[in-house]
């Protein structure tokens, strides 16, 4: 029985760290560049979400997608109004202390409420 009670708990143990690893680096809120008026760039992170807001003469576009950071690249999907998705994989640096995001070579600020 000592055997059983072990087994099971070696087993429970090991995937539970492998769900703690497999989520990896996240991020959360919402990153920009530009503004409303004229013309802006909104990233929305939730989880493995990415919502994207693009403000162009006060014209809105937005798509939905997924996105993975791993070491310092971000791959980003999105789909498309046509059902097509799209995929591309950009350099990503993220500064913690200025609040910012770099995607390829184009910083983005944290939107702060």
């Amino acid at each position: 029985m000592k055997r059983v009670k072990r087994l099971f708990l070696s087993t429970f143990l090991t995937l539970l760290l492998l769900l703690i690893c497999a989520c990896g680096p996240r991020l959360s809120g919402t990153y920009y560049i530009g503004d409303i008026q004229t013309a802006g760039t909104f990233y929305t992170f939730t989880g493995d979400n990415i919502s994207a807001r693009y403000y162009s003469n006060g014209v809105l576009t937005h798509k939905e997608g997924k996105y993975s950071l791993e070491k310092d690249q971000i791959t980003i999907t999105f789909k498309e109004k046509d059902g097509v998705e799209t995929t591309n994989t950009y350099s990503f640096k993220e500064d913690k202390q200025a609040k910012t995001i770099t995607i390829g070579k184009i910083t983005y600020n944290k939107e702060i409420r």
